[in-house]
């Protein structure tokens, strides 16, 4: 291999889909290129087939060239595990296999030192929903809590973004809120809405669902008391499961919110 000019280094990581990966880290400012192939098997030059039934030990990876006066190799890993979870062994969502594992291919002696540092610190590389893995045992916990959240529970992804954009507001959490931002946008919500919610001003919900998760969400992020006839409102238009889910949903992003800013995770980058 080439040795790289000191305006110029390489860094080689993989999280499942070397695709998605690559499709993050090319948006990057500081990214020179970045290229997916294959990496830690057991011969040269495998096929797809061949490293996709497992027996060639090969993960993948995207060998990433960047400038590091630009951007550090720690900024870097910080984005690789804010996109990531290293804590589900051998698998990336629906993508499952040794292929897709959580690793990183240190090229210097130097890369190695940040990433135990890192680690053995406040795990400040953590990003979102896998800032708990010094604790797989609750790092295993909140993933399910987020799945059922944002996949199988009672409210619409609507009504999810309003509850998590209303927290974001509260904690000031610019990972959560800009995050969120986006999502909420993909949803449907408009950007009047979207900008009501992160002013911290009323977003005038014309839906009763959506206006009765708001009001309860914003009740309780402001420390207030619902009188009884309101209570008896939103529970009227949500029912006890959605109230239940309000409570969750607050609560767990709650915790996102403040890990996020405890650990520093950098804010992800603004689509175009």
């Amino acid at each position: 291999m080439t040795a790289m000019p000191e305006s110029r280094q390489t860094a080689v990581l993989g999280g499942g889909c070397f695709w998605c990966l690559e499709a993050v880290f090319d948006q990057l400012a500081g990214v020179q290129s970045v290229e997916s192939g294959y990496a830690g098997g057991r011969n040269a030059n495998p096929t797809y087939e061949a490293v996709c039934s497992g027996a060639t030990g090969h993960a993948e990876v995207v060998r990433i060239s960047f400038d590091p006066s630009a951007l550090s190799f720690r900024d870097l890993l910080r984005v690789f595990f804010s996109i990531h979870d290293p804590t589900t062994r051998d698998r990336q969502g629906n993508d499952i296999g040794t292929q897709y594992r959580s690793v990183i291919f240190c090229q210097t002696p130097e890369q190695k030192k940040v990433f135990e540092q890192l680690v053995a610190g406040r795990g400040r590389i953590l990003g979102p929903y896998k800032i708990w893995i010094h604790s797989p045992t609750i790092a295993s916990g909140m993933e399910h809590i987020g799945t059922y959240l944002n996949k199988r529970g009672s409210l619409s992804p609507r009504e999810v973004e309003i509850g998590i954009l209303v927290i974001a507001r509260h904690w000031d959490a610019d990972y959560v809120r800009q995050a969120h931002i986006r999502e909420g946008k993909r949803v449907g919500l408009s950007q009047e809405t979207i900008d009501a919610l992160v002013a911290g001003t009323d977003p005038k919900l014309t839906d009763p669902h959506e206006r009765g998760v708001y009001e309860f969400a914003n009740a309780l992020a402001n420390g207030a008391k619902l009188p009884d006839a309101k209570f008896a409102d939103v529970e009227k238009v949500l029912g006890r499961n959605g109230i239940a889910e309000v409570l969750v949903l607050l609560g767990y992003y709650t915790s996102v919110a403040l890990a996020m800013k405890i650990h520093e995770v950098p804010i992800p980058p603004q689509q175009p």
